[in-house]
């Protein structure tokens, strides 16, 4: 990073940082937040809706279930230690901000949060209701983020929490260039367009991280 901010000349607004739903991995991710703010960006925490369980294709049922209640309890104390700063008080000078970007790609078929949109929702609306409380927009913003292309025969639409769930849109568009066979090279507007209009008519005003 630092040779890349040399290079491009300014400092990187916003930085992901990629974690699972996954307790032992708190201190990791938690730390990657503080050095990230520290050097001045704003984490966007990537938190993939994996757990040390090893039938990961159920985890959605497992959060809907309340199986990781205890979890995200855990993960939003860490969080308003983290947002409230050295002086852990929220709503003073040193507050921090974060980009929160839980189960992304969902219209893929990469991931075991893929499949069932219903879960997916239901295990959104979930995670938000334990995490969110007590946080400003000004502290903690939710990106819910698709794949460019849907995968596996259900649109990204169909995964949409709602608008009071969601503060940004994000699309993940890849440029494979000649690393594949069935690669090549892609504009930028043949990647993004596509996606782009139709989560403009899910919501015409949500600002969209790329």
């Amino acid at each position: 990073l630092d040779q890349l901010e040399l290079w491009q000349s300014k400092k990187n607004a916003s930085i992901t940082i990629y974690s699972a739903t996954v307790t032992k991995y708190l201190d990791y991710t938690f730390g990657q937040l503080e050095t990230t703010w520290n050097r001045g960006s704003i984490p966007s925490l990537s938190l993939e809706f994996w757990s040390d369980n090893p039938d990961n294709t159920t985890i959605e049922t497992r959060i809907m279930q309340g199986e990781l209640d205890g979890y995200f309890a855990e993960f939003r104390s860490r969080l308003m230690a983290y947002i409230a700063g050295p002086d852990q008080q929220l709503n003073t000078r040193d507050d921090r901000r974060i980009y929160l970007r839980p189960g992304h790609e969902a219209n893929g078929n990469l991931y075991g949060w893929s499949g069932n949109p219903e879960a997916y929702i239901y295990a959104w609306r979930r995670m938000y209701g334990i995490v969110n409380p007590g946080f400003s927009k000004s502290q903690l913003q939710w990106i819910w983020s698709v794949n460019n292309t849907d995968q596996g025969g259900i649109t990204a639409e169909s995964y949409y929490p709602g608008d009071i769930y969601v503060d940004w849109f994000g699309i993940d568009g890849y440029n494979w260039g000649k690393s594949f066979v069935w690669g090549d090279w892609n504009s930028p507007n043949s990647i993004f367009d596509n996606m782009l209009t139709r989560l403009r008519v899910l919501s015409p005003n949500k600002p969209v991280s790329i």
